[in-house]
């Protein structure tokens, strides 16, 4: 083995990166906005400043870029300052959304044809263009980082679904089953991830808001924790969300399609408008209200599927593809269709842990 190793360094000496380039020498993008109107494409960089801040919180500037193309825009960039635009370690890519409604399948290719990008990298769809969501100047200095983490946390609760770019162009090529993306907007107080952007191949027809985003994700398998809310001001009642699974069944005739949702929840109390009490009886009350609430929104998120933006953001048609070939086969080909005539039924069991605490 020790034989190898004088080899093992000579080939690190001689294999070196093919797209070296010196630091000095590259932009390190943070963070890119992406609108596209007539003239082209319009972007907004935000780029690392390691010159300024500290080791670990490093500054920015920001750099607008116009091209007819995405790789156009980019290479103005460079050809503007001097240096190249190093997406490796871009944290957050923010798609506008008239952009989105027009397609975005060439923005994923560029992404996906360029070497030093990531396919972790997180996307998102604005409320308006995207250049508004980042704000620029020294008031906000990391805004890429900073929205990164709020989507890391908004997929974890459930608020909007975490979909960095490789499992977003994993459903765009999969059959019977349609993207989605997190949605951010700005407000007063601040910038805010919440909400499913809705897909169709690749242009946005739709969004859901935080509540039914988080029904989507319980029925897609990928909710595991988060927060349940039922009411509101001091009648609110929360639930801590422990573990969630769901198993569907999708099949029948092309003119009787049908699928059955069977989604299970292990809860605890979080917040109720009564004492801490929880007897058997209390916790009966309880559960069925979980229980119910989580169907109810699920026949909203149906209806919004079905009748308003005729997608398939469930996959229901995955599940038909993958289990019964010879029955995708009929109804694959207009399956925006079929979807929409398809009966979908829910079953939601809901169980609390803990015996809750007495005021008394």
């Amino acid at each position: 083995m020790k034989k190898l190793l004088p080899l093992a360094a000579l080939c690190l000496l001689l294999c070196g990166c093919g797209d070296y380039r010196e630091l000095d020498s590259r932009d390190i993008v943070a963070g890119m906005a992406v609108d596209r109107g007539g003239d082209g494409y319009h972007l907004l960089l935000e780029i690392a400043d390691v010159t300024a801040g500290s080791d670990d919180n490093p500054g920015a500037r920001w750099l607008g870029l116009q091209g007819a193309s995405l790789a156009e825009a980019i290479e103005n960039g460079a050809g503007g300052t001097g240096r190249q635009a190093y997406l490796g370690h871009t944290q957050m890519v923010i798609v506008g959304e008239e952009t989105a409604r027009g397609g975005i399948d060439d923005l994923l290719g560029y992404f996906q044809r360029t070497a030093d990008v990531h396919m972790t990298l997180a996307m998102a769809v604005s409320e308006g263009e995207a250049a508004d969501i980042y704000q620029q100047g020294e008031a906000d200095p990391q805004a890429a980082f900073d929205l990164a983490r709020a989507a890391v946390q908004a997929g974890e609760t459930g608020l909007a679904p975490a979909m960095p770019l490789y499992r977003f162009v994993a459903d765009r090529l999969d059959e019977g089953v349609e993207g989605i993306l997190p949605c951010v907007s700005r407000s007063g107080d601040g910038v805010h991830v919440a909400g499913a952007a809705l897909f169709r191949d690749d242009k946005l027809v739709g969004r859901l808001d935080g509540d039914l985003t988080q029904t989507l994700l319980m029925a897609r398998g990928l909710l595991s924790q988060g927060v349940l809310t039922v009411g509101g001001g001091e009648n609110a009642v929360s639930f801590e969300i422990r573990a969630c699974s769901a198993r569907v069944q999708a099949g029948g005739r092309p003119d009787d399609l049908e699928a059955r949702y069977d989604i299970a929840l292990t809860l605890e109390l979080s917040q109720s408008g009564l004492d801490g009490r929880l007897d058997a009886e209390r916790r009966a009350e309880y559960e069925q209200l979980a229980a119910r609430t989580v169907k109810e929104r699920f026949e909203t998120l149906c209806r919004v599927l079905q009748d308003v933006c005729r997608v398939d953001s469930l996959g229901v048609g995955r599940q038909i593809h993958r289990r019964n070939p010879d029955l995708w086969e009929q109804v694959g080909p207009g399956w925006d269709s079929a979807f929409s005539g398809c009966r979908i039924t829910a079953q939601v069991d809901a169980a609390i842990l803990g015996g809750g605490r007495s005021l008394e």
